[in-house]
């Protein structure tokens, strides 16, 4: 290891991962080489998630979801410590769960979304990106049929008062969703206006959030009719 050090210091990001593996099959859970590692595909990720999303690129697609396969097939058996790096660090790889989910999200994957973000919230550690990827991760339990599932874990998030109003938005659109389902299955008054309050909410915290407002519209015709009748 101290003869392939100065190589590893020295080398620049492109040839990191060949470098870098040169001393993890000598040493699984060298510390110094592991965070640097774990930075640099997290960093990429992120970036090229959002250019396979937009752009609709299958095989970069099916490249970043290996790149974040390596990246937890490295972390998952390294045994994080109650220090500042280990925790920055669990933060990261949450972080590049919910960039690599959201680039399924925008393939409408909800399924192969739902399955990351849960493995990526198994590593979060701060409050932030916990309930970051919890909102996420609600709205694609929802999308895989886990209504009950994404309304608790959506009531979670709501819970941190810290929560950007956007995410707090995007929670209570959620529930929103799901009372509104639930209403047009059951038609049950009750399942009505908690959807109406729940999208009340996410208007009032974002108004330009999904099609919360159009769909708030009509619930709200949909309740003044129903007191008149």
């Amino acid at each position: 290891i101290v003869v392939l050090m100065p190589g590893y210091e020295a080398a620049p990001e492109d040839s990191l991962p060949s470098v870098s593996g040169d001393i993890l099959r000598l040493a699984p859970n060298y510390e110094p080489v592991l965070h640097r590692l774990g930075a640099h595909y997290a960093g990429r990720s992120k970036f090229y998630t959002r250019a396979a999303a937009s752009f609709q690129d299958s095989a970069m697609t099916r490249r970043l979801l290996r790149v974040w396969a390596f990246q937890d097939s490295l972390w998952s058996g390294y045994e994080f410590r109650a220090t500042h790096e280990d925790r920055q660090m669990r933060d990261m790889l949450c972080q590049h769960s919910l960039d690599v989910a959201r680039m399924f999200e925008g393939a409408r994957d909800y399924s192969r979304a739902d399955q990351i973000i849960q493995r990526g919230l198994d590593y979060g550690s701060g409050k932030d990106i916990v309930s970051k990827a919890k909102v996420y991760g609600s709205f694609y339990k929802f999308r895989t049929g886990s209504e009950d599932e994404a309304y608790r874990m959506a009531g979670e998030v709501l819970e941190n008062s810290d929560l950007e109003d956007r995410l707090k938005a995007k929670a209570h659109h959620v529930r929103g969703l799901i009372m509104t389902y639930r209403y047009q299955d059951h038609k049950q008054v009750a399942d009505l206006d908690k959807a109406i309050e729940s999208l009340n909410a996410a208007v009032d915290l974002d108004p330009a959030i999904g099609d919360a407002r159009s769909l708030l519209r009509q619930l709200r015709k949909t309740r003044s009719k129903l007191q008149a009748s």
